[in-house]
This record gives structure tokens, sequence and C-alpha cells, in this order.
């Protein structure tokens, strides 16, 4: 019965385990002693920080945004200067740490099938991709209803919603092909927090490793 459970293996293994991983945790954190405080700025010179970072990075952030951080369709690529919800140290800090969650809703019901095209073409020309001018003058009132108040008014995104800046040629989700399945079905990006799986010192490194990307 589960009386003697105490006495058992499994019980000394996990203690063993426990024990191991406590030791381990604080030889680690010794280990980080030298660097963990030094201002970012510093952080990112000192090449056994930016050595732990990439490892950090290798084992918990690569399966999504590829060993070389260049990201893929729908995981953004994090050596480029294009940041939806900020590219500062603090903003990379608060993005590994608590997650994010980036939703684009659908609006085809609210503007209709012509005004969604009117809209798409009106996004196409503010990023200079070829487009029905006529369709674009339609759809620029109604991006000022729909699509400014997170995306701006002049459409270069806002940070404090993670949206995207519309008038670069920078697509998450592929070509710009998808604004008109954006508009009509909406997106939807979750980026996992990390803080349940790494404690703040790793948080801190592997942060300081990304900001250092694209310094």
């Amino acid at each position: 019965g589960m009386g003697n459970f105490k006495g058992s293996k499994e019980w000394t293994s996990i203690n063993r385990f426990e024990a191991n991983y406590q030791a381990n945790t604080e030889a680690r954190n010794k280990s980080f002693a030298g660097f963990i405080n030094k201002p970012v700025e510093e952080l990112v010179k000192d090449e056994n920080a930016m050595l732990i970072g990439k490892r950090i990075f290798a084992n918990n952030c690569a399966l999504c945004h590829g060993s070389d951080a260049a990201g893929a369709v729908g995981f953004p690529n994090l050596t480029d200067d294009d940041w939806n919800w900020g590219g500062d140290f603090d903003s990379i800090l608060t993005t590994v740490d608590g997650g994010r969650v980036g939703v684009m809703p659908a609006f085809a019901p609210a503007l209709g099938e012509d005004g969604t095209k009117q809209v798409a073409a009106y996004v196409r020309s503010l990023s200079g991709i070829n487009h029905d001018a006529g369709l674009a003058a339609e759809g620029q009132q109604k991006f000022g209803v729909f699509c400014a108040a997170c995306h701006g008014p002049d459409g270069k995104g806002l940070d404090m919603f993670g949206a995207p800046d519309l008038t670069d040629n920078t697509w998450l989700y592929g070509s710009d092909s998808i604004i008109e399945t954006a508009l009509y079905e909406g997106l939807s990006g979750n980026m996992p927090a990390q803080k349940d799986i790494l404690d703040e010192n790793r948080i801190k490194l592997v942060a300081a490793y990304i900001y250092s990307l694209n310094k």
C-alpha cells in the first residue's frame, strides 16, 4: 500500500534528484555571480555570459525561432530590428519572462467582402506593394475606423498592442499575400512565458543574448 511509500526506492531517487538539482542550481548561480548584475550593455560584451545565453536559447527557444534565431512563418526573426513588442532590453525581458499573445481579429464580418478588399489594397499601398489604387483610396477611411486603433493612423504599428508595422516589407506569417487572410480570418500568435521554466538569472541571460543579436 501507500503507507510505506517513504521507504521505497522512488522516494529516495526523487530526494536525490531534488538534492542534485538544488546543488547544481547553486553551483550554476555561483558561476553567474561575476556577471549577472552587470548592466546589459556590459553583459552583451561578456563572452562567458553570451555563451551561456546562447546555450539557454538553444535549449529553450530554438525549437520555434530556429537555431540561428532567424525565425520561420509565424515565429519572429530575432536577428533583425523589426519588433512587434519593442526591441529594447526591458521589452525583450518582459516578453521572455511573461510571454505574449498577439491577436489580430477577423474583420470580414465588420467590413464585408468589398470593404475587406479595399482595406487590403490600402495596406498593400502602405508598403509600396502592387495594389489597385481605386480600391486603396476606398480603403483608407475604413483603415482609420477599424485598423488605426492598433496599427496607428500611419500604419506604423504600436508596441503596446504588439501590432506590427504595416509600412515595411516584413510579414511574420509569410509574404504579403497574408494581408487578405489576416483580414478575413484573423491571426493569433502565442509566445509562451518562460518564468515557470527558467529562473530570473537565466531569463536575464537569454534576453541579453537575444538583445545582442541585433546589435
